[in-house]
C-alpha cells in the first residue's frame, strides 16, 4: 500500500510538471491560435461556466473526471492501447518505446477537440510521461488512475472555487 501511494505521488508530481512546463512554453512552441482552435474554444469555452460555487454541478464533473479520466482514459491509452501496439511493434527494436510514444499521441489528439493544439502537445506529452511510468511501475495502472483522478481533482477544484478559468 505504501508503494502505490508513493508511486501515485511520483506520477502526479511528473504529470503535473510535465503539463505546466509544455503549457507554459506552449505560446512558444506552437504559436497563437489558428481560426479553427478558437472556433474550437468558443464552442467549450462555456462548458464550466455554471461549476463555480454550484457544489452539486461540481460533484457532476468530478465523478466524470475520476470515471472517464482516472480509470477509463488509464485502462484504454496505457493499459489497452499500449500492449496492443507493443504487440504490433513486436520484433522491431524499442517496442516499448514506440507504444509510448503511438499511445502518447492518440491521447494528445483526444484532447485536441476541446484544448487545441496547446492541450494536444501538452497531454501527448503527460501521455509520454505516463506510459513511462506504467513501464517504471511494472505495468501497475492504479498509480496513473489515482494521480490522473487527483489531477483532474485539483483542475476542477480551482474552477469551482473561481481560481481559475
Amino acid at each position: 500500500m505504501k508503494q502505490l501511494a508513493l508511486w501515485t505521488v511520483v506520477a502526479l508530481i511528473a504529470t503535473l510538471g510535465v503539463d505546466i512546463l509544455i503549457q507554459s512554453l506552449g505560446a512558444d512552441l506552437i504559436g497563437p491560435p489558428d481560426e479553427a482552435t478558437q472556433a474550437i474554444d468558443a464552442r467549450f469555452q462555456g462548458r464550466f461556466d455554471n461549476l463555480p460555487g454550484n457544489f452539486p454541478v461540481f460533484l457532476f464533473w468530478l465523478a466524470i473526471g475520476w470515471i472517464i479520466g482516472g480509470f477509463t482514459e488509464e485502462v484504454l491509452f496505457r493499459g489497452v492501447l499500449f500492449s496492443r501496439f507493443e504487440h504490433l511493434f513486436t520484433g522491431v527494436p524499442f517496442a516499448a518505446f514506440l507504444a509510448i510514444a503511438c499511445q502518447a499521441f492518440l491521447f494528445g489528439q483526444g484532447h485536441h477537440y476541446y484544448q487545441g493544439m496547446a492541450g494536444w502537445v501538452a497531454n501527448g506529452a503527460v501521455g509520454v510521461m505516463s506510459g513511462v511510468l506504467y513501464l517504471k511501475f511494472g505495468r501497475n495502472l492504479w498509480p496513473l488512475m489515482l494521480s490522473h483522478g487527483l489531477t483532474n481533482t485539483i483542475g476542477l477544484t480551482l474552477l469551482y472555487l473561481g481560481l481559475t478559468g
